[in-house]
């Protein structure tokens, strides 16, 4: 009786081991899959439009002046111009200069008609500013 006792306990507790082992491996492998996708979101590539050649300011858009690239969809925002909305900034002129490589933005066409707007723009290249330290009350 002791002999069936033992081999009960020991047959027991090897199911109950290769029972804790499957769910380990489970949730080992369910951590590793979740670790992936959070390492690589944000860097998915988004294709953005870009000059092709540099743009000085007042120059017409046309079409063999731009490309596209792709770029992390962490840096692409709403002021990005995409591949699909190419066509409507064709023929328009561009308010700063701006380089070979870079991501055109529709702020890159905006009608300034104010002379202190048209020079930030060129100091800045037409990328947004921060406030200075200094400016604050």
């Amino acid at each position: 009786m002791k002999n069936e006792s033992n081999e009960s306990f020991v047959s027991g507790l090897l199911v109950g081991i290769l029972i804790a082992g499957a769910i380990l491996g489970f949730v080992s492998v369910t951590w590793v899959k979740k670790a992936g996708a959070d390492a690589r979101r944000g860097w998915v590539l988004k294709p953005v439009v870009v000059a092709a050649v540099d743009l000085p300011e007042g120059q017409r858009l046309t079409y063999e002046m731009i490309s596209q690239r792709s770029v992390p969809e962490q840096f692409v925002t709403d002021s990005n111009v995409s591949p699909g909305a190419a066509p409507s900034i064709l023929n328009k002129t561009v308010a700063v200069p701006v380089h070979a490589g870079d991501p055109i933005l529709w702020s890159h066409f905006l009608d300034v008609k104010e002379d202190g707007l048209r020079e930030c723009l060129k100091k800045t290249g037409g990328k947004a500013l921060s406030p200075s330290p200094q400016s604050a009350p």
